[in-house]
């Protein structure tokens, strides 16, 4: 296969087969390359088993990119994936404008299922910078920047690049990566989705503690706190360090309120007790064998004014209590409200709708 062998700094090499092309020189630490019907950058793949760190800067990539993701989806190390949308215009308008944003949006809801974040099982980072065209493809130990992007169709086409394994020169090309990811949205999948469920567990809570504090209230409240809990548990990693919003999840949603409510919740027995007690709730068989006819009636009054009673002492004691799951739970609505607007904002990527 192999026309001529490596040697020295300026050697120029073929390699080919009747599907397979590469030309190639080497000058240290850089190589330079033009392929056709092979990835450009498999070397680069081969490195992501062992990488710490990896940056793609891809202006496009494909649905039959399946090889490339499984690289990404079975790599330890943190990945910053950086796209473009081709089709995704800023406006639509014109005669043609419907047209153009149908098609946008599949384009758009093709890239927005592959890329979403959540569908790795590692630490990956997707962002979106609708002026991109650079191909970059990094890891902490070696690098490639050409004209491939990160797709299988690339493969199949003539594509130049260097390949470059000096630690330096890499680290100078991530830095100026940043340039790039300033000036991109981050994409943060179906976050929204894991928040929105508390949240509206939790709204609807706190609605019923203004009225009656009910058991089934305090088991949903139970569980809404557990199902926030994992959504940040979950989300924080890929939720990463968003600068201009003030940092992690953590930072918006004070994790101490989360705790003391599940305290409250679960050591409370003066809450459980006002919620379990139901006023309108008598036992006639507990009534005198004489409860019957204008007695019987005697007796309902006699326990309806026992039970207003009782239920005024559960509230006195369970007063302090009652307050704090009276405020606790709206104030983490409003702070799980806003890391679903800040989601929100950040998945501002679909602009066909109302275009």
């Amino acid at each position: 296969m192999a026309a001529g062998a490596w040697g020295g700094d300026g050697f120029v090499g073929t390699i080919g087969s009747n599907d397979m092309t590469k030309h190639a020189f080497t000058h240290s630490p850089i190589q330079f390359q033009i392929t056709k019907d092979e990835c450009a950058f498999q070397s680069i793949l081969d490195a992501f088993a062992t990488a710490t760190r990896i940056t793609i800067v891809t202006y496009n990539v494909t649905e039959k990119s399946t090889a490339l993701f499984e690289a990404l989806r079975t790599t330890k190390a943190r990945v910053v994936l950086i796209s473009n949308i081709p089709g995704r215009s800023h406006s639509y308008f014109g005669s043609q404008a419907d047209k153009w944003k149908d098609a946008a949006k599949k384009q758009i809801t093709q890239y927005m299922t592959l890329l979403d974040p959540n569908s790795f099982d590692g630490n990956v980072e997707t962002w979106f910078c609708f002026s991109n065209h650079a191909k970059i493809i990094l890891t902490d130990t070696i690098g490639f920047v050409g004209s491939a992007n990160f797709s299988v169709a690339s493969s199949k086409n003539w594509e130049t690049g260097v390949i470059v394994r000096d630690a330096a020169t890499i680290a100078q090309i991530e830095s100026l990566v940043n340039e790039i990811k300033a000036d991109s949205v981050r994409f943060l999948g179906n976050l929204n989705v894991d928040f929105l469920r508390p949240l509206a567990l939790l709204t609807q809570c706190w609605k019923t503690t203004q009225d009656k504090l009910t058991e089934a209230c305090l088991d949903e409240l139970s569980l809404a706190l557990h199902e926030l809990s994992q959504a940040i548990g979950s989300s924080d990693v890929l939720w990463g360090e968003c600068e201009e919003e003030g940092g992690p999840i953590t930072s918006h949603i004070e994790m101490q309120l989360v705790t003391d409510l599940e305290s409250l919740i679960d050591s409370s027995s003066t809450l459980r007790d006002y919620a379990d007690f139901d006023p309108e709730r008598m036992d006639v068989g507990d009534f005198p064998s004489d409860a019957y006819g204008d007695k019987l009636e005697m007796y309902f009054e006699s326990a309806s004014q026992d039970n207003s009673e009782r239920l005024e002492e559960l509230e006195e004691a369970a007063k302090e209590d009652l307050s704090a799951l009276k405020a606790m739970p709206l104030k983490l609505c409003e702070q799980v409200e806003s890391v679903v607007n800040i989601i929100t904002k950040a998945k501002a990527i679909d602009n066909t709708q109302g275009a």
